[in-house]
């Protein structure tokens, strides 16, 4: 596969793609089926110093070009899926979605060098500003020293939710002096023994047999969801959204005031409470007032726009029929 990218390299239309680019200028390369397009971009990642986002009009096209980037550049080519789901769709799909995204995310606020796929629609949804989303990492080892119940409450602001026993991602369980996390986007769950407020040993479990296993070198926890919250978030989302319900209250009636009540007030009833509601997602501004989208984690990096299958399979049958247009002139 390498003997591809090496045949992109060779060419001079690529030295003047690369050229411009690394000037910032805007550059096209229209009408390659999608395997060349991939073998172009991974060139191209392999040769400037930046992540790159490569953008596609439809979620079949992005899932089609990581397919076919991931034998060129391995783990380095990364899907960020949509995370619409429909109603009767499971949620262990959701898991793995939101697990996708978030792998995304810390990767690029970690510094990561990285090449995102995503189609249109996974882009528009409002993000935690970088630095926050960072904020909510954690690497926990050995003799660290920590509170187990700072640690269970530092988790759920990290969007991990408390359950009587951890054997999903996302979820974390807290016994005495035992510690039970699933990050949202590993393998395995990890088993956290304190001696008072020291971290006492590090090892992952079985979560069917909830049987501690082999020792881990490091917890590295990640956020649950890509919108962790702490207290104060919180409250800065509390206060801004109970001016706005006050001020609506105030001036509605009837019905329109119940159904303000219903939509909003157990809102306002979960914020101080760090009860977590998946509506909360609608606040992200009051959250975050500086809220951002997934460009805001590439920092300096390139966006990619990939043609469209259907406007490249429009002009190749457009092409096809001026061949034969051709081939009938000339016979007549």
């Amino acid at each position: 596969m390498q003997s591809l990218i090496e045949a992109w390299k060779s060419r001079e239309e690529y030295f003047e793609l690369t050229a411009s680019l690394m000037q910032r200028k805007p550059a096209a390369f229209t009408g390659l089926p999608v395997l060349p397009r991939a073998a172009l971009a991974a060139a191209l990642f392999q040769d400037l110093p930046f992540p790159m986002l490569v953008l596609t009009a439809t979620e079949d096209e992005a899932m089609s070009f990581t397919e076919n980037l991931r034998p060129f550049l391995g783990e380095a080519a990364q899907h960020f899926p949509v995370l619409e789901l429909l109603p009767f769709e499971v949620y262990a799909h959701n898991i793995e979605l939101v697990a996708a995204r978030v792998s995304v995310l810390s990767a690029l606020a970690r510094g990561e060098k990285l090449l995102v796929v995503a189609c249109v629609n996974s882009v528009t949804r409002r993000l935690a500003p970088p630095e926050a989303f960072l904020r909510h990492h954690l690497r926990l080892r050995r003799g660290d020293v920590i509170e187990p119940r700072d640690l269970a409450l530092k988790l759920a602001d990290m969007g991990y939710e408390r359950v009587p026993l951890t054997e999903i991602p996302g979820s974390f369980s807290q016994r005495g002096s035992i510690v039970d996390v699933f990050p949202i986007a590993a393998l395995r769950p990890l088993r956290l023994e304190f001696f008072d407020d020291e971290i006492d040993s590090v090892r992952f479990f079985d979560p069917a047999e909830q049987r501690s296993l082999e020792d881990a070198d490091i917890a590295f926890l990640p956020p649950a969801r890509e919108l962790p919250v702490d207290a104060a978030a919180r409250e800065r989302a509390r206060r801004m959204l109970k001016g706005e319900y006050d001020k609506s209250w105030a001036s509605l009636h009837g019905q329109s005031k119940k159904n303000l009540e219903k939509t909003y007030g157990p809102l306002l009833e979960y914020l101080p409470e760090g009860v977590w509601d998946n509506a909360m997602e609608a606040l992200t501004g009051y959250f975050y007032p500086s809220a951002c989208s997934i460009f805001d984690y590439l920092g300096d990096g390139l966006v990619l726009l990939s043609e469209p299958d259907s406007i490249r399979r429009e002009s190749q049958d457009a092409e096809k029929e001026r061949e034969l247009r051709y081939v009938d002139l000339l016979q007549d």
